[in-house]
């Protein structure tokens, strides 16, 4: 799926320091912007566990692989720090790699 952003309380970003209703805006901002996204805990997927308390919003568009998120991310004219392909499950052990960055 393609990752359009990962927040989490007390991050500092461009000038914003995260709380829960700066995280829901942005969520709600990328989901007005590129259409169905979903908006999910890190701690629930095996694939997201960098950070357990962030939120991660993803396309709600899943693709066989990863180079076709990230064709989704091309198609959008999203950079590539604002977006790439991301790997969501609960395999244990997780799947690797679970994602593929772009340059």
């Amino acid at each position: 799926m393609p990752q359009l952003s990962v927040k989490w309380r007390g991050q500092e970003w461009q000038g914003i320091t995260y709380n829960d209703v700066d995280i829901l805006k942005d969520h709600l901002t990328l989901r007005l912007n590129y259409g169905a996204a979903r908006l999910l805990r890190s701690g629930e997927w095996t694939t997201l566990s960098e950070n357990k308390d962030a939120w991660i919003t993803v396309a709600d568009n899943a693709f066989a692989d990863g180079n076709s998120a990230n064709g989704w991310c091309d198609a959008n004219k999203l950079g590539p720090n604002d977006c790439f392909a991301r790997l969501i499950s609960t395999a244990n052990p997780p799947p690797e790699p679970n994602h593929i960055y772009r340059n």
